[in-house]
């Protein structure tokens, strides 16, 4: 379990979710000042300093080394496989249910209240969505937009234990042979091309290269359009590198979001589109998608 193995639930939490990072502390220099603030907060207030401040130094020192700790995927697994005593499955749902109220309580409220204020710094439209009801439509802000696109990676190891904990609860209630049966189900419901949309093969395509390790050429226009143009046919690159610029924003850990970007049936077009469906399915099976 590496650096997770003596510490406790919340505090693994709050490594994994990154949260330590946004997280604001109160510290007293000299028995006097007190400071509130985050890492960031603190590092632009000691460079803005006519006087050496040792003792800041010292707690900027130890609150990068708290919030820097090397944690693997392997960690996680290990830490999660133990808590739950192999994966029983009612520790899976307790443990579960613990991470979702963190999760909504505590990180995305903190999250939420950090987007706002950028997106009001820089003057960015706020992103919205309508919801009909019986009482009429409502418009509502998308706060799970807002937070995705000024923390587009925030708290992968975090959202990566989910999906392994989903997942594991998935391996107890289903047939071990339900993933191909579904696969071969949905590929039957989804065989027609033209239901394929540009983000479809953009799941693909980013699928691929995280499950092989390479890295996809971000902001290389060529490039994207290229590759476009190979997978969805000749003109049709631009289309491919507009849809590459919307799903990058999103957080593709978050089943959620996955459903967003390409409905219900992404995941079936995406082994369906893949150049590699073998290796992008046990891709996904290892993040519990």
């Amino acid at each position: 379990m590496g650096v997770l193995k003596k510490k406790g639930f919340t505090e693994v939490l709050m490594l994994i979710s990154n949260f330590l990072e946004v997280e604001k502390k109160i510290v007293i220099l000299n028995d006097e000042h007190q400071l509130i603030g985050t890492l960031d907060e603190f590092k632009a207030f000691s460079k803005g300093l006519k006087v050496d401040f040792p003792e800041l130094r010292k707690i900027i020192y130890e609150f990068e080394e708290e919030i820097n700790q090397p944690i693997t995927s392997i960690d996680v697994y290990n830490y999660f496989r133990k808590l739950t005593n192999g994966f029983k499955v009612e520790e899976v749902k307790i443990t579960l249910r613990e991470m979702y109220v963190f999760k909504d309580m505590v990180l995305e409220e903190r999250l939420l209240e950090l987007a706002r204020n950028e997106y009001l710094k820089n003057n960015w439209t706020i992103p919205t969505y309508t919801k009909t009801g019986k009482l009429g439509t409502n418009e509502f802000e998308d706060v799970r937009q807002m937070i995705a696109k000024v923390f587009p990676f925030h708290g992968s190891l975090f959202y990566e234990a989910i999906g392994l904990l989903k997942h594991k609860l998935k391996e107890e209630n289903e047939n071990k042979s339900t993933g191909n049966h579904q696969i071969t189900t949905s590929r039957q419901f989804i065989s027609d091309p033209k239901k394929y949309t540009a983000k479809h093969y953009v799941l693909a395509y980013l699928f691929e290269c995280n499950a092989s390790g390479v890295r996809f050429p971000r902001g290389i226009k060529s490039k994207l359009e290229s590759e476009g143009n190979q997978r969805m046919g000749a003109g049709k690159g631009n289309r491919f590198y507009k849809a590459f610029n919307e799903i990058t924003s999103f957080d593709l850990n978050v089943e959620s979001n996955l459903k967003i970007i390409g409905g219900d049936h992404w995941r079936e077009a995406i082994i369906q589109l893949s150049k590699d469906p073998e290796t992008v399915e046990e891709y996904l099976q290892s993040k519990g998608l």
